[in-house]
């Protein structure tokens, strides 16, 4: 089979790096399957897949310089960005490239569609959607109408989810305290202890297990709130 490069941007290392590496090893795997299948045909051509992965270390910039230089290398498919933390940046750079991009993140998925990324699909819940869904399962457990204390790191991410689970949440009836933390943290029971002094229904924490599970486990040893919701892998 003639071989084609799949290029990724992935945040192996820096603040986001367990979503980086879940998404290699998730890559990889697909490629593996896909190759191990003798690759795939199109109008009569077999193709495999080889993967060209490059960290973006969490960093708009790195990122950026790091998906330029896979365009310059004439790459044509593209993973990444895996987060929302270099997402809009990175979609700048691609902007009416002809590049196949999959985005991993969910903040960017706002612009598929969109003139000039004609070329972008998505892989993930858009946010609107997931956020949503925390309404759902807020009426499943039963959780009285009151404050939900959402903890999240202070990146593009939690910068953006705060106004919009506001207005979600009080749709349905419930109060949004948003608590950003640097995403350097270690000592979550302070920032757990900021949240339980509003006095909530239920906590939702962080959505990376580097956080999202000390951040439980603070809620537990705090009796901070009588639910814990996690995201993602958390």
């Amino acid at each position: 089979p003639t071989p084609i490069t799949m290029g990724a941007v992935l945040d192996l290392t820096g603040q986001l790096s367990s979503f980086g590496q879940f998404c290699q090893q998730g890559l990889q795997l697909a490629v593996d399957v896909v190759n191990g299948y003798g690759g795939f045909t199109v109008n009569g051509q077999k193709y495999s897949i080889k993967t060209d992965i490059v960290d973006g270390q969490t960093n708009p910039t790195t990122s950026v310089a790091a998906t330029r230089t896979l365009l310059q290398q004439g790459v044509k498919f593209l993973f990444g960005p895996d987060t929302d933390a270099t997402a809009f940046q990175m979609l700048a750079v691609l902007k009416n490239s002809g590049v196949l991009q999959f985005a991993g993140g969910a903040a960017d998925q706002t612009l598929i569609g969109h003139a000039g990324y004609r070329t972008v699909f998505g892989v993930i819940t858009p946010n609107p959607a997931w956020e949503g869904s925390v309404v759902t399962l807020l009426h499943k457990l039963d959780i009285p109408k009151g404050t939900i204390a959402i903890l999240y790191p202070n990146d593009t991410a939690g910068q953006a989810v705060g106004p919009q689970f506001r207005k979600i949440l009080a749709k349905a009836g419930y109060k949004a305290s948003v608590f950003l933390f640097p995403g350097t943290t270690t000592d979550f029971r302070t920032v757990v202890s900021r949240a339980k002094a509003v006095h909530p229904v239920a906590i939702l924490d962080g959505y990376s297990a580097q956080w999202g599970l000390p951040i439980a486990q603070a809620t537990v040893q705090l009796k901070a709130a009588p639910a814990i919701i996690g995201v993602d892998q958390t």
